[in-house]
């Protein structure tokens, strides 16, 4: 999808989704201000959405960024519509910048000019938040007119922690937690079936195809499958998650801190003479 097609598909995504926030992205939330140096003295969020994390950021100079106009109406704190790969600021003009919940999203073509571009507004810090070593192909959803397949969430990339330590060449990796509820990774086999045998894909709702572009936000796609089909799959579903060999828990997210080399190296520094 082209920049104008992705700002329309998130407007829509925001208008439609609900003001209930759930428990789990508090939690998220919470940890990424925990995370914040305590010598912070301003802070930049890019990809902010509706503002759960930057709105809760009140003691420094705050702002928000999204490529979505339709979710920045919730956002408390001055904000601009610009997409992460273009950051509408000079070099270092924030001294921290957080990306919860964006990297995993962002285009291949876009995506290292918006790692660069995180680097160059960062002044000191970057902090972020993506899926621990999400398997794509659990939440794969079709598309009803090309029957295109691609993540539901339109996650286009994994994360490893060790893949995290080099995301930033001119920051150091100062802190990595695992953290969130404990999810079930679906095994092999389990996706074989569910995919390949009785071909149930998550529903085609509230979304629009990457590659035909086709909507699916003002009509109601239905399900092709039947009962009968749902029931075989839950049977067969049961039986594998019983199987310890390939039944894998792991936590939701991963959450990094980087610091600038330079003020890496002055906290090394200031440590040492204290020792």
């Amino acid at each position: 999808m082209n920049d104008e097609r992705i700002k329309k598909h998130y407007d829509c995504l925001w208008s439609s989704r609900s003001r209930t926030v759930l428990r789990r992205d508090e939690e998220r939330a919470s940890i990424i201000i925990s995370l914040l140096p305590n010598d912070t003295a301003s802070v930049l969020e890019v990809g902010c959405g509706n503002g759960l994390i930057i709105n809760k950021i009140d003691w420094i100079p705050a702002m928000g960024l999204d490529i979505s106009e339709q979710a920045l109406k919730s956002v408390r704190h001055p904000a601009v519509v610009a997409s992460v790969a273009e950051i509408p600021f000079p070099e270092k003009a924030w001294d921290a910048v957080i990306a919860s919940e964006v990297l995993e999203h962002i285009p291949e073509q876009d995506y290292q000019r918006a790692l660069s571009e995180i680097q160059r507004v960062a002044g000191r810090y970057i902090i972020i938040s993506i899926p621990n070593e999400e398997n794509l192909e659990k939440n794969t959803t079709v598309c009803p007119c090309c029957s295109f397949k691609f993540n539901a969430f339109h996650h286009v990339r994994s994360y490893s922690p060790r893949e995290i330590q080099t995301l930033f060449p001119r920051f150091v990796l100062k802190k990595l937690i695992k953290a969130g509820e404990q999810i079930r990774t679906p095994s092999a086999l389990e996706l074989f079936v569910r995919h390949r045998i009785l071909k149930r894909y998550l529903p085609f709702e509230n979304n629009t195809c990457p590659k035909c572009e086709y909507s699916s936000f003002f009509e109601k796609v239905p399900s092709s499958k039947s009962s009968s089909e749902f029931k075989i799959f839950s049977v067969i579903r049961n039986l594998v998650v019983r199987l310890p060999v390939i039944n894998h828990h792991r936590e939701r997210w991963i959450f990094a801190l980087f610091a600038r080399e330079e003020s890496h190296c002055k906290i090394q520094e200031a440590r040492g003479k204290h020792d």
